[in-house]
């Protein structure tokens, strides 16, 4: 199962390939071989200009918000769904590592089958992250 981070942003050498995609991998639970990390074309969702390290630090917390809302829609198919073995279970509870959505008690079910039972294909999340304590008009004008 392939995952990908996009983001219309820039990499201007502060390591934001690899910290999104290291952060895409622990969060989703897959390989970081797994993850593509696309930047710098305009069709992709919009980022904050390049300054220093901040559009790395901005836009990993928005790849950390995305990974937790497909979390937990995947986590919401399978406790939904009688014929999972993680039906009834608290969604909240039910963490993705090595591929596989597991629930604290143990019991799993590979993520491939919770994907499919939100109908195959792609889920996606398109998420912001507006910093706490800045005033709107800064963050719309750097955009």
């Amino acid at each position: 199962m392939q995952q990908a981070a996009e983001v219309a942003g820039h990499e201007i050498g502060t390591g934001a390939y690899t910290v999104y995609a290291q952060t895409d991998s622990h969060l989703l639970g897959v390989a970081i071989s797994r993850v593509n990390v696309c930047m710098g074309d305009s069709r992709l969702p919009p980022a904050m200009m390049a300054l220093g390290s901040n559009n790395t630090a901005t836009i990993c917390n928005a790849v950390a918000l995305a990974c937790e809302e497909i979390r937990s829609e995947l986590a919401a198919a399978a406790v939904a769904d009688a014929q999972s073995p993680l039906a009834g279970r608290d969604a909240a509870t039910l963490k993705l590592s090595d591929g596989t959505l597991r629930a604290p008690d143990g019991r799993s079910e590979p993520m491939a089958i919770t994907v499919a039972r939100l109908g195959g294909g792609m889920v996606e999340a398109f998420v912001g992250n507006e910093p706490k304590n800045v005033r709107p008009g800064p963050c719309a004008t750097a955009r």
